[in-house]
């Protein structure tokens, strides 16, 4: 899928680079791992970045990619299209769904700590409709440098969207979904790449060790295996009176496959 080969043209360098894991069986002569953060614990700087994702059944064009910088967890709002309204919509949502929980606060100052966004330099991003919400929300506004050194200071994400395409392109090429899935495969590729563990985050730092995975990091719990099913599965929905065959009542269901969870779409 074209769209979904785009994300692996990011390159992948990032300011937080992981030590890669030392060879020798003994625990003991592990190298620590040591990242290097904005941040002191979660929620208190954001990566952000857009990617396209091509025609779509449900008309999504792209995607905005949100990177915490403590935890590593990633989560992707889908837009319709790279407009400064459209990601300042997104921006908003995210920021009223993981909002500090230490503050407590429901009203305008959301963020009593300082909460910082980062981003490139593109009109997205550079504009009034972002400024203005990240003011009133008391989030600040930090752009990379233009040009190759960019990159650099906004890796975190870069490499996270890297990550996201191969997955999505897996769930792609064995479930079988056609290029319009494309949208529903990154969504469920960012549900798999939350709940696998990391290196990102180690259990102490000294040990060769697999490390947490961002949803437990970021949560405190492990996501429930219940909710995750085989990407492109056959499933079933009970269709309502709405939906419901006129023709033959005892048809009750209706056959579908399986593309990603509820709870990246508004009820």
């Amino acid at each position: 899928m074209d769209a979904l080969k785009k994300l692996d043209e990011t390159e992948q360098i990032s300011d937080q680079e992981e030590v890669p894991s030392p060879t020798s069986d003994d625990a003991s002569k592990a190298r620590p791992i040591e990242l290097r953060r904005c941040s002191t614990k979660s929620r208190e700087c954001w990566h952000a970045d857009t990617i396209p994702l091509g025609k779509t059944w449900n008309h999504i064009e792209d995607a905005l990619v949100t990177v915490d910088d403590f935890t590593c967890m990633s989560f992707v709002y889908s837009i319709k299209d790279k407009s400064l309204y459209s990601v300042a919509a997104a921006l908003e949502e995210h920021f009223f769904q993981q909002r500090p929980t230490s503050t407590g606060i429901k009203g305008i100052n959301l963020f009593i700590n300082c909460t910082v966004l980062r981003s490139d330099r593109g009109t997205e991003y550079v504009n009034s409709s972002v400024h203005d919400l990240c003011e009133r929300l008391g989030c600040n506004v930090e752009y990379t440098c233009p040009g190759q050194l960019g990159k650099h200071q906004n890796g975190l994400v870069e490499r996270c969207m890297k990550k996201i395409g191969r997955f999505a392109r897996c769930g792609k090429k064995i479930s079988g979904v056609p290029d319009l899935a494309s949208s529903y495969c990154v969504l469920y590729a960012v549900d798999i790449l939350s709940a696998v563990p990391t290196k990102a985050n180690p259990i102490d730092g000294t040990t060769d060790v697999t490390g947490f995975s961002r949803y437990l990091k970021y949560y405190g719990s492990q996501p429930s295996m219940d909710s995750f099913y085989v990407f492109g599965s056959y499933c079933s929905v009970h269709m309502d009176n709405d939906h419901a065959n006129k023709t033959n009542k005892n048809v009750t269901a209706s056959p579908c496959i399986y593309l990603c969870n509820a709870g990246h779409f508004k009820s």
